[in-house]
């Protein structure tokens, strides 16, 4: 049975990865002012990913940025061809699809969007590993990139950032670290986890520094986590336990 390791309900998933997610993919997602709101469009960034796209035809120099929010992301690794958004139509089809889904129960979809962000870190692809095959969620990933209990992960997890924790700096910012990693590898798992792993940590070093600049994390905790490697299990061998 995969994924062999997941989160039962949004409220198992511990805050600090829900913060992170909502950051790097889609800051929307949660705002509950808003309780009609549809998950699958997020108007800014689209239109910043529709402009880009245009000076990108045009050929001028043009940021890469990405429109798609978690709900579509979802209806794209598990409805679209090959997982892949191949053409606008593509991705039209995956927000109406989304949005069908999101408004499914009834126009406020507070308890849909918590469920996206559930089903998205339970079930996005994470590249492959031998001889397991392709890894399937957050849960699981933790398990096989890092060698980490998944139950004790996520005890630490959640109190990651509180000062009174019983878990010392270094552990925390050690367990962060790893799944921060994590979220950050989605958009290109297999380059991120097995291609270029040093990529992934400067990108990861780059994320602690905005996330704490924001408010999401302690100073301290990024300093922490800035300061520890990352242990991406290679070839067979095992990371290093967490105390």
């Amino acid at each position: 049975h995969f994924p062999e390791h997941s989160y039962e309900r949004f409220e198992d998933v511990p805050k600090v990865v829900v913060d992170a997610l909502v950051f790097i993919e889609n800051r929307e997602v949660l705002d509950n002012r808003y309780p009609r709101r549809n998950p699958a469009v997020e108007w800014d960034r689209l239109g910043r990913a529709a402009l880009s796209r245009v000076l990108k035809v045009a050929g001028a120099e043009a940021d890469r940025s990405g429109g798609s929010t978690l709900a579509t992301q979802i209806e794209k690794f598990r409805h679209s061809p090959r997982g892949l958004t191949s053409s606008p139509g593509e991705k039209l089809r995956q927000m109406a699809s989304a949005s069908l889904r999101a408004y499914q129960d009834g126009e406020n979809t507070t308890a849909a969007r918590r469920r996206i962000v559930l089903d998205y870190v339970n079930s996005i692809p994470l590249a492959a590993a031998p001889p397991r095959g392709e890894v399937i969620g957050l849960g699981d990933a933790l398990s096989i990139w890092y060698g980490a209990d998944f139950e004790r992960t996520n005890e630490i997890l959640r109190t990651a950032t509180d000062p009174g924790s019983p878990h010392d700096l270094e552990t925390r910012a050690r367990a962060y670290k790893r799944a921060l990693s994590l979220v950050l590898s989605a958009g290109r798992p297999s380059y991120y986890l097995i291609q270029d792993p040093k990529a992934l940590a400067a990108r990861t070093d780059t994320y602690l520094r905005l996330l704490a600049e924001a408010g999401a994390i302690p100073p301290d905790l990024r300093d922490a986590a800035l300061a520890t490697e990352l242990d991406l299990r290679r070839r067979g061998e095992n990371a290093a336990p967490l105390p």
